[in-house]
């Protein structure tokens, strides 16, 4: 496609999508703030809202979801896209993700195509009012602009519990994620339970018996 010499990923006006679709105009929209801070150890982390992602290697999202345990851990940084109410209208969800720090980053969210909707500079609430819904592109990858702002489209259509992090490996791996589950009743059917409470086990039992110790790596669970 031509892709630019530069961090700043291929122009929007070069992405036309071939099935053209329209998004709907969205009455809300959530924002995500993203930083870079220091934990109470002192070992620098991304944040989204006041939140470093860590998952423990023992109890994944999709065995929680298919065991019926949807208390989530804060730090799981769990959005459950039907109950949310911050994005959410109409089966299209809208989420803008902002930062103050001087480095860009590429947005890449599993599960989905989303629709780049806009993009700039500054606090997203002092942008002008979003405009390109008429067959935006889509993508499944797109870049955060440094001291800026993306917003983001999708459709509430593929259950799953599907990962949102920066796709600069140690960025994500020091927090900088998210999971949205999608249509969260429709989850458990997707499983055979026996088969992964059994994977699970053995996964932990394995952990167990060779010092496995995920805090100690400094792994966020990705």
């Amino acid at each position: 496609m031509g892709a630019a010499n530069n961090c700043f990923g291929e122009l929007d006006s070069n992405i036309v999508p071939s099935v053209s679709i329209t998004v709907p105009p969205s009455l809300s929209i959530g924002i995500k703030d993203m930083e870079f801070a220091p934990n109470a150890q002192g070992l620098q982390r991304w944040y989204l809202d006041g939140s470093t992602f860590y998952q423990p290697w023992s109890l994944p999202t999709a065995l929680q979801i298919v065991n019926g345990q949807t208390n989530f851990n804060a730090s799981q940084n769990v959005y459950p896209a039907e109950t949310t109410g911050l994005f959410i209208q109409n089966n299209w969800h809208y989420l803008v993700i902002e930062t103050v720090e001087i480095f860009a980053h590429p947005i890449h969210m599993h599960g989905h195509d989303f629709f780049t909707i806009a993009k700039g500079s500054g606090t997203f609430l002092g942008a002008a009012p979003v405009s390109n819904l008429l067959n935006p592109p889509r993508r499944d990858t797109e870049m955060l602009p440094a001291l800026g702002w993306v917003l983001i489209a999708f459709q509430s259509d593929n259950p799953g519990s599907w990962l949102l992090h920066c796709h600069i490996a140690w960025h994500q791996s020091t927090g900088f994620s998210m999971q949205i589950v999608d249509q969260m009743a429709k989850i458990p059917a997707l499983y055979n339970k026996a088969q992964l409470q059994q994977g699970c086990a053995a996964w932990n039992s394995y952990a167990q018996a060779n010092g496995v110790n995920q805090v100690a790596m400094n792994e966020d669970g990705i």
